[in-house]
């Protein structure tokens, strides 16, 4: 493979990459729960506030009880891909997520800021790229029924 073409499959697995981050926020959002879950490994881990995580099921039992306290708005920003073998990747995003109460734009001030240190894999089964391991770092949170 040349330099060129190397790049340009570099660039494209960055880019499929980067959509299962977008996804992930988007089926959250909705509530799609399904979708959701079929972005991650079956062994995966999310670290969250102490908190591991571990497998598929208990990933669809914490989204499900997170979803049912109302609606999500993720924002995912500056995500940084760090290639770490040719079908396995970490990157390092901002997130940004709001939960709306009411249709009035005062309740769109953020409900938590922080990160999202992800690894990824390529299942070359599914011809997909998964998440292995998504670590969440809080770095402000608005708890409930605060301004």
């Amino acid at each position: 493979m040349t330099s060129g073409a190397l790049a340009l499959d570099m660039s494209r697995s960055e880019t499929a990459v980067i959509q299962v981050l977008n996804r992930y926020c988007i089926y959250f959002d909705r509530a799609q729960v399904t979708d959701l879950v079929e972005l991650w490994t079956e062994d995966c881990e999310l670290l969250l506030a102490g908190t591991t995580i571990a497998g598929r099921d208990a990933i669809r039992s914490w989204a499900e009880r997170a979803i049912a306290g109302g609606p999500f708005i993720h924002l995912l920003m500056n995500s940084v891909v760090d290639w770490t073998a040719p079908r396995e990747c970490r990157v390092t995003s901002y997130v940004v997520a709001f939960r709306p109460s009411a249709p009035a734009m005062e309740s769109l001030v953020p409900a938590a800021l922080g990160t999202y240190d992800d690894r990824l894999v390529f299942n070359p089964v599914a011809d997909a790229w998964r998440l292995k391991r998504r670590e969440i770092t809080l770095a402000a949170r608005r708890l409930p029924n605060s301004a």
